[in-house]
Parts: C-alpha cells; sequence; structure tokens
C-alpha cells in the first residue's frame, strides 16, 4: 500500500492518502498482533538497540537512493545520450563493478578503523555520485558519466559490509538468523521504494513534451531527491555508530557481505 501511495500520489491526492491510511493501519494492526503472539516472526525487544534499528533504517534509505538512479539512468543513456544496448549495457557495469571490488575489503577495513568514517564516506560518494548524475545533459562526456556511476557503486561498496556488521554484531547468535532476514527486507523495501520514488518524481516534474528537455527536467529532480536521500542515510548512520562506537575502533566482529552473509 505504502508503495503505491507513493506512485499514484503526482495523480491523485484522494487515492494516494486513502493508501497511506491502509498502509498505516495494517502496519499497527502487524505490530499489535506480533506483539501478542508467542513465537512472533519477529522478535520486537531487538528494535530497542539504536545501533541496530538505525542500522537497519540506513540501509535501507542507502538502497532507496541508488535505486533512484537505476531506473531512469538507462533511459538517459539510451533516449538522451543515444546509446545502443551492448554500449549502454557497458556503461551500466561501473556500478556493480566498483561495488564489488570496494566491497571485498571495506568490511575487514572497518574492523580496523572503525565503521564511522567508513560508513560517512560511502554515503558521501553516493550522494556526489547521484547529484553528478542529476546535473547531467547531452553534452555530457561518457567518460564522466562513468565515473558518477562508478562513485555511486564505490559508495554502496564502502557504505553496506560495516553497516551489516555494525547490525549483526548487536545480535546474540539465536537471532543471527533473523538479523539477516532483516536486512535482506530492508535491502528489498528500499530498492522498491527508490524505485517507486524515482518514477513518481519523474512523472510530476517531466512534462510530455518533444525533445530532451522534458526528460531531463523530472530525470533531474529525481536524482536529486535520491542525493537527498542517500544524504539523509548517512545522517542516520551517525545515529547508528553513537552508540556501538565512542571514538575507538570495535573489537573483531565477522566481516559481512553487502548482502548480509559471511
Amino acid at each position: 500500500a505504502a508503495v503505491g501511495e507513493v506512485q499514484v500520489a503526482p495523480a491523485a491526492a484522494g487515492p494516494a492518502g486513502a493508501l497511506a491510511l491502509l498502509a498505516a493501519a495494517a502496519s499497527a494492526l502487524l505490530v499489535r498482533r506480533e506483539r501478542r503472539a508467542p513465537s512472533p516472526l519477529v522478535d520486537a525487544t531487538l528494535f530497542r538497540s539504536r545501533l541496530f534499528s538505525a542500522g537497519l533504517a540506513s540501509g535501507l534509505l542507502s538502497y532507496a537512493a541508488l535505486f533512484s538512479s537505476t531506473l531512469l539512468t538507462p533511459f538517459y543513456l539510451s533516449q538522451v545520450k543515444g546509446l545502443s544496448p551492448r554500449s549502454l549495457g557497458l556503461m551500466l557495469t561501473a556500478v556493480p563493478v566498483a561495488l564489488s571490488l570496494v566491497s571485498a575489503v571495506s568490511g575487514r577495513l572497518s574492523d580496523r578503523v572503525g565503521s564511522r568514517a567508513l560508513g560517512l564516506a560511502g554515503m558521501g560518494l553516493l550522494s556526489a555520485g547521484l547529484a553528478g548524475l542529476s546535473l547531467a545533459d547531452r553534452g555530457t562526456s561518457l567518460p564522466s558519466l562513468a565515473a558518477r556511476l562508478a562513485a555511486c557503486g564505490l559508495g554502496m561498496g564502502l557504505f553496506q559490509p560495516p553497516n551489516n556488521s555494525d547490525v549483526m554484531g548487536t545480535l546474540p547468535r539465536a537471532r543471527l538468523g533473523t538479523g539477516g532476514g532483516l536486512l535482506a527486507e530492508a535491502r528489498n523495501v528500499g530498492m522498491v521504494l527508490g524505485i517507486s520514488l524515482s518514477e513518481a518524481l519523474f512523472h510530476g516534474f517531466g512534462a510530455e513534451g518533444r525533445g530532451d528537455g522534458p526528460f531531463l527536467r523530472g530525470y533531474r529532480v529525481a536524482l536529486a531527491a535520491g542525493a537527498a536521500v542517500a544524504f539523509a542515510a548517512a545522517l542516520v548512520r551517525l545515529l547508528a555508530v553513537a552508540e556501538g562506537e565512542a571514538g575507538a575502533p570495535p573489537p573483531p566482529r565477522p566481516a559481512w557481505t553487502a548482502d548480509g552473509a559471511r
């Protein structure tokens, strides 16, 4: 319902409001039922840890920010830059390649220097990359676009492993499976919300018409919003590490990958 609310908001305020109320009511009923259940699907006491809750929230926001570009950038590269399918695909690999290279070492690096700096640097890079993409137009060079996409991947690669490690490090061994499931849920919800938000903003601000102007107007607003979401994730990240990191490197913990697995 929440996703539907975001999608229809630009066109109809009434249905959007109804969906928002429905989502809020369903969420309240779920929380109430889980609190009374003898064996709840999710142990609500886990969320008493600010490190755990803020880590999940910042992870959700980071994927929402990244996927604001995932939906629209292929259309920009195709319609505005005129790339062929093969060239377009090669350009888009800048994000996963950069993410894979950095995430392989950022988990271990966070165990040595602490997760605060890496997390903030990661979301700063993601925000800068999305802001850079929001300024792209027909004349932007392909190497410059590749660098902006790579910055997004580098940012996610720096951010996710230490964030996931912090979240999982708050849990007892018996709750590690629950923690991994919640990280996956936060990731998937963030993806869906990012795509829905970017589509809604693009539809609302990218008026129909010929030429690059209408498309670029909607594209810029959507990706600027994604950059703002990444900045919000950085702020939440500050809350996430305030409880578990007090200026000194944390004790060694397992390095968790961007997917929440060893």
